[in-house]
């Protein structure tokens, strides 16, 4: 008498013998090896990039009409080329035309400094020879006249401080008058 794994192995043979046939085929089927990169479909500043290469010496007016014709903002197309050129991968040719010095798209670069978003004040510069005195060349101008300062009042410092400050001023208030 054959054990149960061997019984069971036979009766389920026996009763789905397609199924087994179907595994085994899915087994030797291989997959193509699928392409990691992606392509780009849609960028314009590639495009539009793409289409002053293919097209040199091409006008801003012809720019905005590939970009609208082709489903892009021609204003976005126009300062693209235009920023390319201040960065220094296009140029302008004799008539206005935008000539590529660069074969491939390079992303534009961001020039504008961040600003201090964290609060902290920066430290100002060191001078880097103190024991330098600068000579003035030009005649030193006079030196303004001091204007007079408004008084404060309450009605003023009220009207013009923020509500932290108001704060902070009355527990200094408070300090002060509590003494």
């Amino acid at each position: 008498m054959p054990d149960i794994k061997t019984a069971l192995t036979q009766a389920l043979k026996e009763w789905e013998p397609e199924q087994e046939s179907n595994t085994e085929d899915k087994q030797m089927q291989t997959t193509a090896p699928k392409d990691t990169g992606f392509k780009i479909q849609n960028n314009v500043s590639r495009k539009s990039y793409e289409y002053v290469v293919a097209n040199p010496g091409v006008k801003p007016s012809e720019i905005t009409a590939w970009a609208k014709k082709n489903g892009f903002n021609p204003d976005s197309a126009y300062a693209i080329a235009s920023n390319s050129v201040r960065m220094g991968t296009m140029k302008r040719d004799a008539n206005g035309g935008f000539v590529a010095l660069l074969r491939e798209y390079t992303p534009i670069k961001n020039t504008k400094k961040k600003k201090n978003v964290t609060g902290v004040i920066p430290s100002a510069p060191k001078p880097t020879n103190p024991a330098k005195p600068t000579k003035p060349t030009q005649a030193v101008l006079a030196e303004p006249e001091a204007v007079a300062t408004l008084r404060l009042t309450a009605k003023y410092v009220v009207d013009n401080i923020g509500i932290g400050e108001a704060k902070a001023l009355y527990t200094a208030l408070k300090q002060i008058f509590e003494e």
